[in-house]
Formats: structure tokens, C-alpha cells, sequence
């Protein structure tokens, strides 16, 4: 008898978990950019990286691409960055940076090199992507209502955004 009570409980269990798993606790704001940090070319003594974004909702404003390479015992900063105004809907931009090779830091257990990413989304866009996907995306409408209020707020703020990217080198 104990054995059945045992299988009927872990049988609840397991119909209560799915359910549980799938209902976030929370929206979050439609993705507004892609971004990718990858080698652009290499020679003996040199590697030249590319950091690109692209704009997947929206025009984004105030973009600003930087990198810093990090390992050993303190964090370099690359003299590289540049800004543009506005990026377009399905428009991309990069950074290209180069940095210098050598053995010490190819093989550095602790040598990588982050992008960072700072930009204004574009929060109009992103209101009228969750009011359009409210029903598919959205459906939850206490927690919709919440993640509108959120945005309508950073939009009146321009508050900014500021993502990061990293590269961790293969080695050798």
C-alpha cells in the first residue's frame, strides 16, 4: 500500500512540474540587437577582430563599440572605439581592432578579450513588438502590463543599454 501512495505522489509531481516550468516569473523586452566577436584575420604577429551589432528591432541610438582584453593581472584597454548616432533596423556596424601576438599571451589561461555594447533601444519599437505579440508572446497580462509600464519608463528616461560580448581564444 505505502508503495502505491509513493507512485501516486511522484505521478502528481510529475504533472505539476511541466506547468510550473514553462510560467515565467517575468517578461523581458524583446531582443533589440545581434552581436558576434570574431576573428577578422591573422598574420605572425598580429590578430584583427571584428566586434559587430546589428540593429534586429527598431533604430537604435547612441551606439558605442569598445574592447578590452583581459588576462594576467590586470584588464588593457585596446585603443579602439568608435560611436554612430543611429543604427536602422537590419543595418550592422563593427569594430574592427587589432591586437598584438605573442606566446606569453596565446598561451595565458586567463587571456580574453570582451566587446562591450552601449546603445539606446529603441522603445517605441519594442512597445508595439509586445503589443503586437501580446497574445502569442505575451499572454500573461498582469506581467505584460508590468514589462509596458517598464518600458514606457526607460523610454521616457533614455536609459541606456549596455550589453557585452566575450572571446575566449583557443589554445594551443
Amino acid at each position: 500500500m505505502k508503495f502505491y501512495h509513493l507512485l501516486s505522489i511522484l505521478f502528481i509531481c510529475l504533472l505539476a512540474y511541466p506547468a510550473h516550468a514553462v510560467i515565467p516569473d517575468r517578461y523581458f523586452p524583446p531582443t533589440n540587437i545581434a552581436s558576434s566577436l570574431k576573428i577578422k584575420s591573422s598574420t605572425n604577429s598580429t590578430v584583427t577582430f571584428r566586434l559587430e551589432v546589428k540593429s534586429l528591432l527598431g533604430t537604435i541610438r547612441n551606439l558605442r563599440l569598445s574592447a578590452r582584453l583581459s588576462g594576467f593581472d590586470q584588464v588593457v584597454p585596446i585603443p579602439s572605439e568608435t560611436k554612430f548616432e543611429e543604427v536602422k533596423e537590419g543595418e550592422s556596424r563593427y569594430l574592427d581592432f587589432v591586437l598584438p601576438t605573442t606566446k606569453e599571451i596565446a598561451n595565458s589561461n586567463l587571456f580574453k578579450i570582451r566587446g562591450i555594447i552601449g546603445y539606446i533601444p529603441d522603445y517605441d519599437a519594442a512597445l508595439k513588438y509586445v503589443e503586437d505579440n501580446a497574445e502569442c508572446q505575451y499572454p500573461n497580462e498582469p506581467m505584460r502590463n508590468t514589462l509596458i509600464y517598464d518600458l514606457t519608463r526607460w523610454g521616457d528616461q533614455s536609459l541606456e543599454s549596455v550589453e557585452s560580448i566575450r572571446y575566449f581564444p583557443p589554445k594551443n
